[in-house]
Formats: C-alpha cells, sequence, structure tokens
C-alpha cells in the first residue's frame, strides 16, 4: 500500500507496480519509463513532470490525477480512466488509448494535437480544452 506515499523524483523505470495503491501519491518528475502500472490505483495522485513514456496503464484509474506536463509517448493505455485529470501539456504520441475514458479531463491545445489515438475508441465525453500557456 502506497496510499499518499512521497516518491518525488524516483527513478521507478521498468518497475512492476501491478495493482499498486498509489492513491494521492506524489510521484512528481518521477521516471516510471517501461513500467507496469497495470489495474494500479493512481486517483487523485500528483505526476506532474512525470516520464511514462513506454509505460503500461491498462486498466490504470488516473481519476483525478495532476499529469500535466507528463509524457505517455508510447504507453499503453488501454482501458485506463483518466476522467476530471488535468492533462496540459501531456504528450501522447504513439500512446495505445483504445477504450481510454477522458471525461472532464482538463486538456490544452498542444496535448490533443498529439493524441494520435493508436487503436480505436478513446472517450472524450465534456473534455474541457484550454489554449496553452504561452498562448495566453
Amino acid at each position: 500500500n502506497l496510499t499518499k506515499a512521497v516518491l518525488f523524483g524516483a527513478g521507478l523505470r521498468d518497475a512492476d507496480l501491478y495493482r499498486a495503491d498509489l492513491y494521492q501519491a506524489n510521484l512528481k518528475e518521477a521516471n516510471l519509463r517501461h513500467a507496469s502500472l497495470r489495474f494500479a490505483d493512481l486517483t487523485e495522485a500528483k505526476l506532474t513532470g512525470a516520464t511514462l513514456s513506454f509505460a503500461h496503464l491498462t486498466c490504470a484509474h488516473l481519476v483525478g490525477a495532476d499529469l500535466s506536463g507528463v509524457s505517455f509517448k508510447g504507453t499503453n493505455l488501454t482501458g485506463a480512466n483518466l476522467s476530471r485529470s488535468d492533462l496540459r501539456g501531456a504528450n501522447f504520441t504513439d500512446a495505445n488509448l483504445t477504450d481510454t475514458l477522458f471525461e472532464g479531463a482538463l486538456i490544452s491545445v498542444s496535448t490533443f494535437h498529439t493524441i494520435s489515438a493508436v487503436g480505436s475508441g478513446a472517450i472524450f465525453r465534456n473534455v474541457h480544452v484550454e489554449q496553452d500557456y504561452a498562448q495566453k
């Protein structure tokens, strides 16, 4: 149980965190490249600036998480729930978003443009798209 754990800047590359309970954990700037977070609970976790490139987040629960500036490049997010999360400045280039739920998420224009939606069925309901900070 890693609920509310402080893992700021942690080196967790290739870590196996299958079904990990990371509710409200602080993972800001953590390196989770190639990590397995399948079925993990990251509800309201803080991952600002973290690297999740090529990670496996199949069916992960990221509701209300701060994912601003996170790299999801090449990440498998099949069936993940990103509802009400802050995705401003996140990068989804080549991510698998099959059946990924973005209900009520906050997304910047530049983030939206990186969503190539490899696979099909990404679900966007009530998404809030903002101008990028530099454009304001």
